[in-house]
């Protein structure tokens, strides 16, 4: 008889999750405004994507998920929520977000006149490699969440000023992306170093730079950091055509260098030995 309970518990506790996807919004839970592009998936899987411009989302799963796994919902200014999955079994889930209560620090720029500079690969290279978010024969349909940047190094104190990439090529009538800037821990993206959420189009510009101003931001970078990653993560697109999927930045191979990736918002993160065209105008001090 304990030998059949064993069984059925170890077959429940197996249990794969029946629904295809959930559904839902995400919405403030003191004023019920909507949330959009906030970051939804399983920590350290590629399942995940991120909601639209009105706070939906529609996530699919994998069959082989738990109802006992659980989901993590993340927004900038707001405390991450876990949900179980067998917790959603709405049609229309309503997914309600706290804001975060704590103090932001003043960032204190000096009065010193600072020295403009340029950090990171600054030029296409030869053109033979490319980055490109989707890869070659992938099916997947989704590149909600997929997240591209580079490491830079401080050498004094940095206000970010702009971000500038090549777009090689682009299949897209629009791409909308998100800048983030991370913290580094054991050479690894971590937590969220802009205070806002740097939202932009890049429309349909290929074989051209593309630059993000971020004057307005006042992200600075104290020298003591040591190293930092940008990124621009994938959050909306509209296709020129229903097999577009290419949208390449140049790249380039060097040991000194670090690329990262990942597919969703809640993915491990990659790295390898390579630099984007991919660069940074700063003011140093």
């Amino acid at each position: 008889m304990n030998k059949i309970l064993s069984i059925l518990f170890f077959s429940i506790s197996a249990f794969t999750y029946s629904q295809s996807n959930i559904k839902g919004k995400i919405i403030d839970a003191d004023t019920k405004s909507e949330l959009p592009y906030a970051n939804i998936g399983i920590q350290g899987t590629n399942i995940g994507t991120v909601s639209d411009k009105n706070g939906n989302f529609n996530l699919n799963l994998n069959k082989k998920l738990r109802s006992s796994d659980t989901l993590q919902f993340s927004f900038l200014g707001y405390k991450k929520k876990l949900i179980q999955i067998s917790s959603l079994r709405n049609k229309e889930n309503v997914v309600k977000m706290i804001p975060q209560s704590d103090k932001l620090t003043e960032v204190v720029i000096p009065s010193k006149k600072p020295k403009e500079k340029t950090i990171g690969r600054n030029h296409i290279g030869t053109g033979t490699l490319w980055f490109n978010f989707y890869t070659a024969g992938e099916v997947q349909n989704d590149k909600l969440g997929t997240e591209a940047g580079m490491k830079f190094n401080l050498n004094g104190d940095y206000r970010l000023k702009s971000l500038n990439f090549y777009v090689g090529s682009n299949q897209y009538n629009s791409v909308k992306f998100r800048l983030n800037v991370y913290r580094l821990d054991n050479n690894e993206p971590t937590e969220l170093l802009n205070r806002e959420d740097i939202i932009f189009d890049v429309g349909d510009i290929q074989s051209d730079w593309f630059k993000v101003d971020l004057d307005t931001y006042d992200i600075y970078l104290e020298e003591e950091l040591g190293s930092f990653a940008v990124t621009i993560q994938w959050l909306e697109s509209k296709k020129k055509t229903p097999d577009s999927k290419f949208f390449a930045i140049p790249l380039g191979i060097n040991p000194l260098d670090t690329k990262y990736f990942r597919e969703k918002g809640m993915s491990n993160w990659n790295s390898s030995n390579h630099n984007l065209s991919f660069y940074l105008e700063v003011d140093r001090y």
